[in-house]
């Protein structure tokens, strides 16, 4: 179901001419990599010739993809790897924390932000990401030092996750004036940053109920790929997902894998597909015959096998934007 374009058919016959073709293999990587097509961006970056795979550019673009595939004890391998390099880059800190958090490891993520802050103290993902840790609390030392940080003109990509982590500490604090005035900067200043287009959704819920009826559903029963593999949880967001997301992946037979990025690629691949009739996307997916349907099935299937560090048979796929 994936189109391939013409330009990306002629890359791939280039490099089976010629498996060293560097500029080839690159720009596949490029584009997988920008199609969140994770597994084969990985493959084609593995690929490159083998004295790149020490540089840190290399190692930066590898420990990344496994953090987005999952496996973030090797994500963590290879930020230690890079943080010897630069010890002095805070992004690499906060790569590190993130991996740390999301393996559980909240102290060690803890620190790792502290380190982070203390080598760019205004810089402000660290500050937002120690107030989105739910055991975590601000003292009023550091309450103060993020308040002179915006005092003293931060820019507004730092402004905005000082405001969240500020309006964090005072709620956490039960002060709810100072939270609130934070929250709002925040989102102000948030808000100025997006296209006021891409923020409308009512067209689309429109078109998703106008397309997704009962009798559409009824008159596709059956059809699609036959793996009972996938278990999607939906709803809005803060809703409880993530708890349903931790609930079941306690079975032993059921594998929680992160928020895939495959439905909305997918999606992206249906509405650009030039090999179907014209239409939007809500219009070619109306428009799917039976084997087109098994093939969208069995690609998201056959995508979501790559993230899977388990035997278990079924996995949790939860993302509810």
């Amino acid at each position: 179901m994936a189109p391939v374009t013409p330009a990306e058919a002629a890359l791939h016959q280039a490099l089976a001419l010629d498996p060293a073709n560097f500029e080839a293999r690159s720009t596949l990587f490029q584009i997988a990599f920008a199609q969140d097509r994770f597994s084969e961006a990985l493959d084609h970056l593995r690929a490159f010739p083998e004295t790149m795979h020490g540089d840190f550019q290399w190692l930066a673009h590898h420990a990344d993809l496994l953090g987005k595939l999952g496996d973030h004890e090797g994500e963590i391998r290879l930020l230690r790897s890079l943080m010897e390099m630069q010890p002095q880059t805070a992004g690499l800190w906060v790569s590190m924390a993130n991996a740390l958090k999301t393996l559980g490891r909240t102290d060690q993520a803890v620190a790792t932000l502290r380190q982070a802050i203390a080598l760019h103290p205004g810089y402000g993902r660290p500050w937002w990401m120690l107030s989105d840790l739910k055991s975590f609390r601000f003292d009023e030392g550091e309450i103060a030092a993020m308040e002179q940080l915006l005092e003293r003109g931060a820019g507004a990509v730092d402004s905005i996750p000082l405001h969240f982590a500020l309006a964090k500490a005072f709620e956490d604090r039960g002060r709810a004036k100072p939270a609130f005035d934070h929250y709002a900067e925040g989102n102000r200043l948030r808000s100025a940053t997006i296209d006021p287009k891409r923020t409308v959704l009512t067209p689309k819920i429109d078109r998703s109920i106008a397309t997704f009826t009962a009798d559409f559903l009824a008159a596709r029963k059956g059809l699609g790929s036959t793996s009972a593999a996938p278990i999607f949880i939906v709803g809005l967001q803060r809703s409880g997902s993530t708890l349903i997301e931790q609930i079941l992946a306690s079975h032993p037979l059921i594998e929680g894998i992160s928020e895939l990025p495959l439905i909305p690629h997918l999606n992206r691949e249906i509405a650009n597909d030039p090999k179907l009739p014209p239409g939007d996307l809500f219009d070619r997916l109306a428009g799917l015959d039976s084997a087109q349907l098994t093939a969208l099935g069995e690609n998201y299937v056959d995508r979501a096998a790559t993230y899977s560090r388990t035997d278990r048979p079924f996995f949790l796929d939860k993302l509810p934007g």
